[in-house]
């Protein structure tokens, strides 16, 4: 992977294989669905209902 900042050289800064392995990390990640804003029940704190 060629480093941006350094030119054509190998950037060290970030290793092989890395985002590859951040890739694989979020997609583990078990978000729950989100939350429509209609299924929120807050008073309306200014009236406006």
């Amino acid at each position: 992977m060629a480093c941006r900042k350094h030119g054509d050289d190998d950037c060290d800064l970030v290793p092989e294989g890395y985002w590859d392995r951040v890739a694989a990390a979020l997609e583990r990640i078990d978000l729950p669905p989100p939350v429509e804003d209609d299924d929120l029940d807050f008073p309306d704190p200014w009236g406006d209902e």
